[in-house]
C-alpha cells in the first residue's frame, strides 16, 4: 500500500502531535542507528520535545560527549570542512540542476533532430515544412555524430574479426 505524500505544517491536535513526535524521534534515531552501524562512523543528535525537560541525546550522554569532543578538538579549517550551511548546499544543489537541465536539452534536441531526421530520410518532410538554418546545422552535426559512432563501430567490429581469424587459423585439434 502506498502512503499518500505528508503536508509538512503543525499538526493542530495536541495528542495526534505528540504521537507523531515520538513515532518519528523514534524511527530518526534508528536511522542513525542504522547508519552508524553499516558506514561505520560516529554520529551524535540532540532531539529537545516540546513538552520535554531534558533533551534526548543519542546514542548515550557519555557517547554524545565523545562524538562532540571529537569534533571540539578538530581544527577550524577541518571542522568547517565537514560542514554544510544550507546556502552552500543550495547552491550545490542548484549547479547540479543547472547540469541536469542541459544535459535533458541537449537530449532533447538530439531527439527531436533524429526524428527530424527520419522524416526525411521517409520523404515526409520535404512536403511539409523546409528545414531552417539551426536544424540543418543540428542535422549536420548529429550526422558527423552518427559517422563517428559508425566508423568506431566498424573499426572494433575489425579488430574483433581479425583477432577471431588468428586464432581460427590453427586447425582444431582432432583428436577422437
Amino acid at each position: 500500500m502506498v502512503r499518500g505524500k505528508v503536508k509538512l505544517r503543525l499538526i493542530a491536535d495536541e495528542s495526534a502531535r505528540r504521537a507523531a513526535f515520538r513515532k518519528r524521534t523514534k524511527g530518526l534515531l534508528k536511522k542513525l542507528d542504522e547508519v552508524t552501524k553499516l558506514c561505520d562512523v560516529e554520529a551524535c543528535a540532540i532531539i529537545y520535545g516540546q513538552n520535554e525537560a531534558q533533551p534526548t541525546l543519542w546514542p548515550s550522554p557519555e557517547g554524545f560527549q565523545a562524538v562532540i569532543h571529537r569534533f571540539m578538538g578538530m581544527s577550524e579549517v577541518d571542522r568547517s570542512k565537514k560542514m554544510l550551511n544550507l546556502e552552500s548546499y543550495l547552491q550545490e544543489r542548484l549547479i547540479k540542476t543547472h547540469e541536469q537541465i542541459n544535459r535533458l536539452s541537449s537530449e532533447n534536441e538530439e531527439k527531436r533532430l533524429t526524428l527530424i531526421m527520419y522524416e526525411y530520410l521517409a520523404a515526409q518532410r520535404f512536403v511539409e515544412k523546409p528545414m531552417d538554418l539551426v536544424d540543418l546545422d543540428g542535422l549536420i552535426r548529429l550526422l558527423h555524430q552518427n559517422m563517428g559512432n559508425i566508423a568506431r563501430r566498424m573499426a572494433m567490429l575489425n579488430a574483433t574479426g581479425t583477432q577471431g581469424e588468428a586464432s581460427s587459423s590453427h586447425p582444431p585439434n582432432q583428436s577422437g
